[in-house]
């Protein structure tokens, strides 16, 4: 049963959060908001609890207590944009996780894919009460299957979602992405998937489907949180890796729909032209094909995507104590004042400032209790400095 936590995940994904690791911040606040309805009124009931929780802190002495800090500060930003944008709201809210819904999200997939000349009408999409073997045992919530999976475990080409882990918004970009896959399993079903195949699936998916669907602030605010943010494992990279691969061979091609061309003919295909844009010292010639509208949104979707690559730092993630500080400190602000302003304990303060310091955010005065001048302010104002939840100090 859906619950305050459901909405509050899909309204952070579609409306940025400045935590870095979309795990921490869920862990943080799934045990408080799972008590709560999936509604507007159960966001506000959950930040009214939480906060009177935190009101009685005097001080706050530990990174725990920093964190329920930025944690319900994230919830407060959760519920200010549930009640500013309605209508991305209402669409969040009417989601059911049922299997027509689900066929309901496809069969737009479908047709915003049609636009693209990709035909994914006939990829089922499945809701079960367990995915097929092997990979129920393995702990996964959805499952992409093509026909080397019907060769080998008997699973039928498709989609399939465990009906108790659909949430809304993350169901639209996983169908958008994963039907891709199916797509081109079809055309090339002896052929593996490759990097470029998932930085082809993430464009289209995320800077295509979603940015139509749900505009391109929250397409932008998807990738920035689900790939340029989740980078604490190395399978993450793979994404990554592979959107750069995709916009590399396009550009070489000379627009997304010529890499999009290519994937009609299959993997191979596919693959051949990312190899011949590197050796490639010019731009090729374009297969036929009659551009849309959607391909006009897909090549800003794309510019986007380029230039989050190219500008949005991923390394500027310091713990909840520093970031709080990194907000307050003026240049002139001694420790002291600083322990005021932010009700950290004086420790924590000299711990937070210790970590910026390191880490080339602030400097300090020759006798080291006086910042002399704050260099993540410019980061917090574009929006590039983040918190996650590692301990105080921690440099990585």
């Amino acid at each position: 049963m859906q619950n305050a936590f459901d909405l509050f995940q899909s309204i952070v994904l579609m409306q940025g959060t400045q935590c870095a690791r979309r795990i921490h911040l869920e862990n943080q606040l799934r045990k408080d908001l799972k008590g709560h309805p999936f509604s507007v009124a159960g966001l506000q009931s959950a930040r009214e609890s939480l906060r009177r929780d935190l009101d009685q802190l005097k001080v706050i002495s530990t990174d725990d207590e920093s964190r329920a800090v930025l944690a319900l500060r994230e919830l407060e930003r959760a519920n200010v944009a549930a009640e500013r944008d309605r209508e991305a709201l209402e669409k969040l809210t009417s989601f059911t996780p049922t299997q027509s819904k689900l066929t309901q999200i496809r069969d737009d997939v479908a047709d915003f894919y049609l636009t693209l000349q990709i035909d994914v009408t006939e990829v089922p999409v499945r809701v079960v009460e367990r995915l097929p073997e092997p990979y129920a045992s393995k702990g996964f919530s959805a499952l992409t299957a093509d026909m080397g999976d019907k060769r080998k475990h008997g699973i039928e080409p498709g989609i399939y979602f465990d009906e108790s882990a659909i949430s809304p918004f993350l169901a639209d970009y996983f169908i958008a992405h994963e039907i891709i896959h199916v797509w081109l399993g079809f055309r090339s079903p002896d052929e593996s998937c490759t990097l470029l195949e998932e930085g082809l699936a993430e464009l289209l998916s995320i800077f295509g489907y979603v940015a139509r669907t749900f505009g391109l602030a929250a397409a932008e605010n998807l990738y920035k949180i689900f790939r340029l943010n989740s980078n604490a494992a190395t399978r993450f990279e793979s994404y990554v890796d592979g959107i750069r691969q995709a916009l590399f061979t396009a550009e070489s091609l000379g627009a997304v729909g010529q890499l999009i061309e290519n994937a009609r003919l299959g993997r191979p295909q596919l693959n051949a032209a990312f190899d011949r844009s590197l050796t490639s010292t010019h731009t090729e010639s374009k297969i036929d094909g009659n551009p849309t509208q959607e391909h006009t949104g897909l090549e800003t979707g794309a510019k986007v995507a380029r230039s989050l690559l190219s500008s949005f730092p991923r390394s500027l993630v310091v713990s909840a104590p520093a970031f709080i500080v990194a907000e307050l400190a003026h240049d002139g602000m001694t420790f002291r004042e600083l322990a005021h302003a932010s009700k950290l304990e004086s420790d924590l303060v000299s711990s937070a400032v210790a970590e910026l310091d390191a880490r080339a955010l602030v400097t300090l005065r020759r006798d080291g209790q006086v910042v002399s001048r704050n260099l993540a302010r410019e980061h917090l104002e574009r929006g590039h400095l983040r918190f996650d939840f590692r301990p105080v100090g921690s440099l990585g």
